[in-house]
């Protein structure tokens, strides 16, 4: 996720569409770029290099389009969410497979759609992920922050004695 250092979400998510078919990319577009900014990867292959110059939010990944067995998509999705655990991944198909859901679930894929897809309940529940991921996102750098000031090393306590206890102990370590 993108991060500007303050803690207001973003006025507009950035989504990119990993599919070659024009069909969907159409589509999708027309639903969702009154909502994101969103842009189109024409294959997987796309996606890494792409976030250096499109910071994306989002990622909707038709895994039927590409060129491969969705089964292989979807392990390459896997492997890309070890890396990316802060972006939204949604994943689509048109096939009535429900090894497919399962397999997208143990994956870390936040969201499953089946063909025909109802493009505005798609809307809603991507700005639902993405503004429940930013919250998520915020509260651990919270907490991160509150720990860091009220630890030290790993003696965690933020009582006023532990405090100064924590002061002296830096002095002392600087002489």
């Amino acid at each position: 996720m993108r991060s500007a250092g303050i803690s207001l979400a973003p006025t507009s998510y950035r989504i990119a569409v990993v599919s070659p078919d024009p069909t969907a990319w159409n589509e999708l577009h027309s639903a969702l770029s009154h909502s994101f900014q969103v842009r189109q990867l024409v294959d997987w292959e796309h996606v890494i290099p792409s976030m250096a110059e499109f910071p994306m939010d989002g990622l909707i990944v038709d895994i039927d389009s590409l060129g491969r067995a969705p089964l292989e998509v979807l392990d390459s999705v896997e492997e890309f969410r070890r890396s990316n655990t802060d972006l939204v991944i949604v994943t689509l198909t048109r096939l009535q497979d429900r090894s497919l859901r399962l397999k997208a679930a143990q994956i870390g894929s936040d969201e499953f759609f089946v063909a025909p897809v109802d493009l505005d309940e798609m809307r809603i529940v991507l700005e639902r992920a993405l503004e429940k991921r930013f919250l998520e996102i915020e509260n651990r750098r919270a907490t991160e922050q509150i720990s860091g000031r009220y630890a030290f090393n790993d003696i965690i306590g933020r009582c006023e004695p532990m405090l100064r206890v924590y002061d002296t102990i830096t002095r002392v370590s600087r002489s």
